[in-house]
C-alpha cells in the first residue's frame, strides 16, 4: 500500500532539496523591489493555485477497492483467493499524497511570503476571524461539497463486497463476459474516511494560517484583506475539487455490477458531479488585488465608481457575490438531475429536468438569503422597480403558461373520454397520471419560482452601495428566475406534448399534426431560455442617480 521503492524515494529527495534551495534563495537571498512588489505578491498566489491544482490529481486511485478479472473462463473466484491481502487493491498513497502535497504547497506559500525590511514594525490591533476571509458562496458551496463527500464514504461502509467472476458459457450458444469484484466496503470507506477527514483539518489548519499570519508591509489594510480572501478563495476551490473526486471514487465503486446481475452498464452519477464540481471550481475567479487607492477615493466623490470608497466596495463584493451564481447553481444542477433520474420509475425522464429545475430555483433563492444577511440592511426601503423583467421574458411566461393550460386540457379530455392508453405515465399508475404528474412538475417549478423572486422581493436595500446597483442586481436576479420558471414549464409542455393522444383526421389528404416534433420545439426552446444570457453589471450602475442622493448617502 504504501511500498516506495527507491527511485521513488530519490525523487522525493530531489524534489524536497529543490524546495529547500528555492525557500532559502526566496527568504534570504530574493526579495522583490519595492516598485513591483504588488505584482510579485499577484504571481505568488497566482502559481501557488497552479501547482496545486497540478498535484491534486486522484485519478491513481480511481479503482480503488475493485479486484481485476482475468480473462480466461471459469467459475466465480472467492475474494481470498482472487487477492490474498485485500488492502493491496487501495493505493494510500494515490490518496493521500495530493492531499498532504496540496496542503503542503499551501503552507508553504504562506510561509514564503517577504520577510518585513523595515527597522520599524508597525502594530495592528485586529481580531481576524476565519470566516471573515471566506466568500458566503464559496464557504456554503464547498461544504455541500464536503458534506455530500462524508454522506457518500457513510454510505460506503455498509456496502458488500462479491467475488471476481470469469468469462464462462454455462451451456451451448451462450457466454458472459468477465466481471471485476471489489472488497468489503467499509475497507475503501475507512482509506475514503482517513483521507477526506485529513483534507478537511488540513484545509481549516492552513485556513487558520491565513487569518492569523502577519499583514503584509508593502499592502495596505484593504490589499491584505483582499490577499487573504485570495488564499481562502484558492484554498476552498481545490479542497471542493478534491473531496468531490473522494466521492468519486466511492462512486466508481458503487457502480460494480455483482455477479448475479443482468446489468450490463452502470453510470457513476458521483463523478459527473465531480467533473460538474471541477468545472465550477475552475472557473471561479479569485478576488483582484488592486492598487493602492487614489486620493480621489477620500474626496467628495469617493465611492462614484468601482474600487473606490466603502460604497463602492460594498457594491462590488455583492455584485460578485450575484455573479458567482454560476459556481453554485452548476453542482445545484447535477445533484437535482442525479435526484429526478432516482424517480424516472414515476416522472420518466421528465424527472431529472424538472428537479434540476427545481434546485436551480432553490439555489437562487439561498443566494439572495446570503446577500441579504451580507450587504442588506435591515429595514431599509429599497425603490421600486419600473421594468423588473423584460417583455420578452413575460411572453415566454405567458406563451408557456397557455400552452400548459391546452395542453393539460386535452389530456383530461382524453382522460375522461378513454383515448390513448391505460397505462399511466412511464407506464407507472392509471390514465390519471397523465394529468396528475405534469401538473404537479409545473407546480413544483412555480412554488420553487415564487418562494425565489419573494426572497429577491423582500430583501432590504444594499447598505452601502448606490440604488442603481441595488435594482440592477434585484433586475438581473428577478431575470434568472423567469428564464428558469419558463425552461421548466417549456420541458413539461413538451413533455406531455409528446405524449398527447392524437386522433388522426381520416381524409388522407388532410395535414396531420406532428406533436413529436411540436414537443422537440419546446425542449429546444426550454433549453434556450435556461442559457439565455442575463445583462452584466455596467460601470453606469456604480454611480449615483442625482447629486441630492450622493448627499443623502455620504451624510
Amino acid at each position: 500500500m504504501l511500498g516506495i521503492n527507491w527511485a521513488e524515494a530519490l525523487i522525493l529527495g530531489a524534489v524536497g532539496a529543490i524546495i529547500i534551495a528555492y525557500l532559502y534563495l526566496r527568504l534570504v537571498k530574493w526579495g522583490p523591489r519595492p516598485e513591483r512588489a504588488l505584482d510579485h505578491i499577484r504571481n505568488h498566489t497566482l502559481w501557488t493555485g497552479i501547482i496545486t491544482w497540478a498535484l491534486s490529481s486522484e485519478a491513481a486511485a480511481n479503482r480503488a477497492g475493485i479486484m481485476p478479472a482475468p480473462q480466461s473462463a471459469g467459475p466465480s473466484i472467492p475474494l481470498d483467493a482472487a487477492v490474498p491481502n485485500p488492502w493491496d487493491t487501495i493505493p494510500l498513497a494515490a490518496l493521500i499524497g495530493p492531499v498532504v502535497a496540496v496542503l503542503v504547497v499551501h503552507l508553504l506559500g504562506q510561509l514564503s511570503w517577504p520577510a518585513p525590511k523595515s527597522p520599524k514594525r508597525v502594530a495592528v490591533l485586529e481580531y481576524r476571524r476565519v470566516r471573515d476571509f471566506i466568500e458566503p458562496a464559496l464557504g456554503w458551496t464547498v461544504l455541500g461539497v464536503f458534506l455530500l463527500s462524508a454522506g457518500t464514504v457513510a454510505y460506503l461502509a455498509f456496502a458488500p463486497g462479491h467475488p471476481v467472476r470469469l468469462a464462462g458459457s454455462p451451456t451451448e450458444g451462450t457466454w458472459y463476459g468477465p466481471l471485476d469484484g471489489r472488497v468489503p466496503g467499509w475497507m475503501l470507506a475507512t482509506a475514503l474516511g482517513a483521507s477526506l477527514a485529513i483534507l478537511a483539518a488540513g484545509t481549516f489548519a492552513v485556513m487558520a494560517l491565513i487569518a492569523s499570519r502577519r499583514s503584509l508591509e508593502a499592502l495596505d489594510s484593504v490589499q491584505n484583506k483582499t490577499l487573504r480572501t485570495v488564499g481562502m478563495n484558492r484554498l476552498l476551490r481545490i479542497s471542493a475539487t478534491m473531496a468531490s473526486g473522494f466521492a468519486a471514487i466511492a462512486g466508481n465503486y458503487l457502480v460494480q455490477l455483482a455477479p448475479g446481475s443482468t446489468a450490463t452498464s452502470s453510470v457513476n452519477w458521483l463523478a459527473l458531479t465531480n467533473l460538474a464540481v471541477l468545472a465550477s471550481m475552475l472557473f471561479w475567479k479569485p478576488p483582484f488585488i488592486e492598487d493602492v487607492a487614489s486620493p480621489a477615493a477620500s474626496g467628495p466623490h469617493a465611492g462614484h465608481g468601482p474600487g473606490r470608497g466603502a460604497l463602492a466596495n460594498t457594491g462590488l463584493d455583492a455584485a460578485r457575490l450575484a455573479d458567482s451564481t454560476i459556481a453554485a447553481v452548476v453542482p445545484a444542477a447535477v445533484v437535482g438531475g442525479f435526484a429526478g433520474a432516482l424517480l424516472m420509475t414515476w416522472l420518466g425522464w421528465m424527472g431529472p429536468a424538472v428537479v434540476a429545475t427545481v434546485f436551480i430555483l432553490l439555489t437562487y433563492a439561498g443566494l439572495e438569503v446570503l446577500l441579504r444577511r451580507n450587504y442588506a440592511t435591515p429595514g431599509l426601503p429599497h425603490k421600486h422597480l419600473s421594468k423588473s423583467i423584460p417583455w420578452p421574458l413575460y411572453a415566454a411566461l405567458i406563451i408557456a403558461a397557455a400552452g400548459l393550460a391546452i395542453a393539460l386540457n386535452q389530456v383530461w379530455r382524453a382522460r375522461t373520454e378513454g383515448l390513448g392508453t391505460s397505462a399511466g405515465w412511464n407506464g407507472t399508475g392509471g390514465p390519471a397520471t397523465f394529468f396528475d404528474i405534469p401538473l404537479l412538475c409545473a407546480l413544483a417549478v412555480a412554488a420553487a419560482g415564487a418562494l425565489a423572486a419573494w426572497q429577491v422581493l423582500r430583501r432590504p436595500a444594499l447598505g452601502k452601495a448606490w440604488p442603481a446597483l441595488d435594482g440592477a442586481l434585484r433586475r438581473r436576479a428577478l431575470f434568472r428566475i423567469g428564464r428558469t420558471v419558463a425552461s421548466g414549464w417549456f420541458t413539461v409542455l413538451g413533455a406531455v406534448v409528446m405524449v398527447l393522444p392524437n386522433e388522426a383526421d381520416s381524409n388522407p389528404l388532410a395535414p396531420q399534426p406532428n406533436l413529436a416534433a411540436l414537443g422537440a420545439v419546446c425542449i429546444a426552446l426550454a433549453a434556450l431560455m435556461l442559457v439565455f444570457p442575463v445583462r452584466a453589471v455596467s460601470p453606469a450602475d456604480f454611480l449615483p442617480e442625482s447629486a441630492e442622493t450622493s448627499a443623502d448617502l455620504d451624510g
